[in-house]
């Protein structure tokens, strides 16, 4: 029950921006988008290059697609070697222009994650 004298309509909300995620959480779908891709461009370089071609670009692409998954695993966990990891890959994108470098600079921002101790 309403006290006299007092209106039922609430105050209007100030419209904020959106909740940022997480430093850690972002990192982490970045290393995993990154590792999806990876893994789709393996695929496609073992089933439409040359057999001879393609077995040692496939190998060293899902080299790759395996670093980005384990730093994901470390990211989603706040692992201070995930951080570590996570910046030395980004250092290494920032060479690719333009793509790699936006990616790496997006990277770079978001190593402001706190570590756990226990990781």
């Amino acid at each position: 029950m309403q006290p006299l004298g007092q209106s039922t309509e609430q105050e209007p909300v100030a419209l904020t921006a959106r909740a940022e995620r997480p430093a850690n959480v972002a990192s982490m779908s970045i290393h995993r988008g990154l590792a999806v891709f990876y893994a789709v461009l393996a695929v496609f370089a073992l089933a439409f290059a040359a057999p001879r071609e393609a077995g040692g670009a496939a190998v060293v692409v899902l080299l790759v697609c395996a670093i980005h998954s384990v730093i994901a695993f470390g990211a989603a966990r706040r692992a201070r070697w995930a951080r570590l990891s996570s910046m030395v890959v980004a250092c290494l994108m920032l060479v690719a222009v333009p793509i790699g470098t936006v990616i790496g600079i997006y990277l770079l921002r978001n190593l402001n994650w706190k570590v756990r101790a226990d990781a």
